[in-house]
């Protein structure tokens, strides 16, 4: 993934998920649905285990912004 390519940083993108954005909720899932989905399948060692657990990260992180504090990282916070 190119970094540099970025226009939007993960704050602001998470700034504007919490009251329900879903577009920029979209974005940081394709920043790290990969990784996310990388961490879970080092745990579970089975790929559809980890592709529904990984899912599940999501929609539990995107319910839950409205309660984060911002003080972290989304992917430390997320993972």
């Amino acid at each position: 993934m190119n970094h540099a390519r970025r226009t939007t940083d993960d704050a602001e993108l998470v700034g504007r998920s919490r009251p329900s954005d879903e577009r920029s909720f979209e974005e940081l899932v394709r920043r790290y649905r990969e990784r996310v989905y990388w961490v879970v399948y080092c745990y579970l060692r089975d790929r559809e285990d980890a592709c529904k657990l990984a899912q599940d990260v999501f929609v539990r992180a995107f319910r839950a912004l409205p309660k984060s504090r911002g003080d972290c990282s989304f992917y430390t916070w997320v993972d």
